[in-house]
């Protein structure tokens, strides 16, 4: 049987269930050529800490500008070396369903148009429903025949606020879900839960109950949220969904479910020292602070910068101390005010924000044997996770051999066992898996790149 020589660790290609197909954090880098007898380590040179490294579900998301008709409160990072490879908007019920039971199709249905564009410039999405925006501000963002009584009340500005515990509007909203879970399930890099609260984030800021308007209404019940979250778990049941953290029943039925994917969390306020800490370690009963605390080990916890705060605000050199606190895996890249208003400072710990966000896999180390055609051969591989999170979809970590110099490629490996949902972030100890490969009989005897 001839031998077949190697000479470079090259390609690792993650593969999604999307389809979409992106590259590991390893450049092409020849290290020798070709091997001697006996087993050779290869150490490929690992990325600096300052290289942007883009990929699916990590880093920055493209928030709120997959449309022109959405309003973008803060710019996009500019300064940002590749496009974010996710984008998430957030929809009125209003923009979904304009007459009771029709939703908005074709050119009219604004999630599909995003979700085409989205994925037109190689990105994942993702979207949240709510049923209002801000609790003191004005506006009507429910269909028309649920913004008059008995369906809710209006505050002093004039912005419908929903009765959240009436069957008529649980029923249609579930009814929307449904139709969207026909169309999207399956298809996003994740759903927020929404419905509830101000913006759809399961508070009640600045909504004032102690008003006149407001009498007989109250805030969710426990078993209309029990509802609103078993609905979203039943009928999306191949989609990753985020739960936020502000009202304890929701999020406690959340993460206590059974789900395809466990449920992770959806947190609004990225660099408020404060808000930030209510959310996840101060504000419910020690049980549920377990859970929220332990979730980053199966389940994402995604994010959003707390809004305008200002000139040169400190919102990022915070939001950089609780990324790595808290395990946060992917980060909005904007509403945060103008990009033009932060200086240079500002703008580094920004795209420093993104940088740490997530998972970053290394490949450390292999230890390969001589490699002769048509007989299958045990590889050592050692990896680190430089991130602050594992990744939490399934990738199939394949090998290929290519000719050298023109990069040809000559033969691919099928998926190597390899778990990188079990990799969390390693330290200085690197992670060992063991790799069979099982080398075609008709390979040539020659060098390859690996």
């Amino acid at each position: 049987m001839p031998r077949v020589f190697y000479v470079l660790i090259l390609v690792i290609g993650l593969l999604i269930p999307s389809a979409f197909i992106f590259q590991a954090i390893l450049a092409r880098q020849r290290t020798f050529s070709p091997v001697l007898a006996g087993t050779t380590t290869l150490a490929p040179t690992e990325f600096a800490p300052t290289t942007q490294v883009v990929n699916p579900l990590t880093g920055h998301f493209k928030w709120q500008a997959m449309t022109s008709t959405t309003t973008n409160a803060g710019e996009p990072l500019q300064a940002q070396i590749e496009p974010a490879l996710d984008a998430y908007d957030r929809w009125t019920w209003s923009e979904l369903e304009s007459t009771p039971g029709v939703y908005k199709t074709g050119a009219s249905d604004p999630i599909m148009q995003a979700y085409n564009l989205a994925v037109s410039q190689g990105r994942r999405y993702a979207f949240r429903v709510r049923l209002m925006k801000s609790g003191s501000g004005s506006g009507t963002f429910m269909p028309s025949d649920l913004a008059v009584a008995p369906y809710g009340w209006r505050n002093p500005a004039g912005g419908w606020i929903p009765d959240w515990n009436n069957t008529t509007v649980l029923n249609r909203f579930e009814a929307l879900m449904s139709h969207l879970a026909t169309r999207f399930d399956g298809k996003l890099a994740y759903l927020d839960i929404g419905y509830y609260g101000s913006y759809g984030e399961w508070h009640t800021y600045g909504i004032d109950y102690s008003l006149p308007a407001a009498r007989g209404f109250t805030p969710i019940t426990q078993s209309s949220t029990y509802r609103i979250v078993d609905h979203h778990l039943a009928t999306w049941p191949n989609t990753q969904l985020l739960s936020f953290v502000a009202n304890e029943d929701a999020v406690k039925r959340a993460l206590n479910a059974t789900h395809t994917y466990p449920v992770g969390l959806r947190v609004d306020s990225l660099g408020s020292s404060t808000d930030w800490d209510n959310a996840l370690h101060t504000r419910h009963t020690a049980s549920v602070q377990a859970l929220i605390a332990a979730r980053w080990k199966t389940a994402p916890l995604v994010a959003e910068y707390w809004g305008d705060r200002g000139t040169n605000s400190p919102i990022f050199a915070t939001a950089q101390q609780q990324i790595v606190a808290d395990h946060v895996l992917a980060v909005s890249n904007g509403n945060f005010g103008t990009w033009s208003s932060f200086d240079a400072a500002n703008r580094a710990k920004a795209l420093e924000n993104g940088r740490t966000a997530g998972y970053r896999f290394v490949l450390g180390a292999v230890d390969v044997p001589p490699l002769t055609a048509g007989a299958t051969h045990t590889l050592m591989t050692r990896w680190h996770n430089r991130g602050v999170t594992p990744v939490y979809t399934k990738w199939d970590v394949m090998w290929q051999l290519h000719e050298p110099g023109s990069g040809a490629l000559v033969w691919t490996s099928g998926p190597s066992g390899i778990n990188l949902r079990s990799l969390l972030p390693t330290g200085t100890t690197p992670a060992s898996f063991s790799v069979n490969l099982a080398l075609p009989r008709t390979l040539a005897a020659q060098s390859y790149e690996l």
